[in-house]
């Protein structure tokens, strides 16, 4: 049996690593990432996943919303894993609290989401980047790519529940 955060984190860990090859998104994908502020990342993001192109604006916003809870999960293992060799470190600790603190809000969005209420979905969104933007600020090196990342999602999930709530 595979978990869903796995199986994202196994994408979003791909997309890091293979080589920027160009694939035609489909147009869903084009006009979806058409207002992002990283519109490569987020279309080699959403190609990530098996099925997004032939995804509509709600299953791209599913989709974003799972890469962002397999981004701040898989940051969460390494954030423990660091935590035991780094013994009493403060700000590991600190940090492993707010990127756990993430997931609540991103569960609370998603379920916003789903049952239509979109502005709070958004406002909940909102709530998730904070918290790894200030840890990124204590540990600067080694969570730049996964905070990046994070916030990227984060913010592609909540653009794509805009554009619902304005359809």
């Amino acid at each position: 049996m595979t978990f869903p955060c796995v199986r994202y984190g196994l994408f979003v860990f791909l997309l890091l690593v293979v080589p920027n090859f160009s694939f035609a998104a489909s147009p869903t994908i084009e006009k979806a990432c058409q207002q992002n502020t990283d519109r490569d990342f987020c279309i080699k993001s959403l190609q990530s996943v098996p099925g997004s192109d032939s995804a509509d604006m709600s299953g791209l916003a599913k989709i974003a919303h799972n890469l962002a809870v397999a981004n701040a999960t898989a940051t969460i293992a390494k954030l423990e894993a660091l935590k035991k060799t780094k013994k009493d470190d403060a700000v590991v600790e600190t940090c492993l609290i707010l990127y756990k603190g993430v997931l609540t809000p991103l569960r609370f969005a998603a379920e916003f989401a789903a049952s239509k209420h979109y502005s709070v979905a958004v406002d909940l969104y909102g709530v998730s980047i904070d918290g790894p933007a200030r840890c990124e600020d204590l540990m600067s090196d080694e969570l730049t790519v996964d905070g990046d990342n994070l916030f990227k999602l984060t913010l592609m999930a909540s653009e794509f529940t805009k554009t619902l709530a304005s359809s």
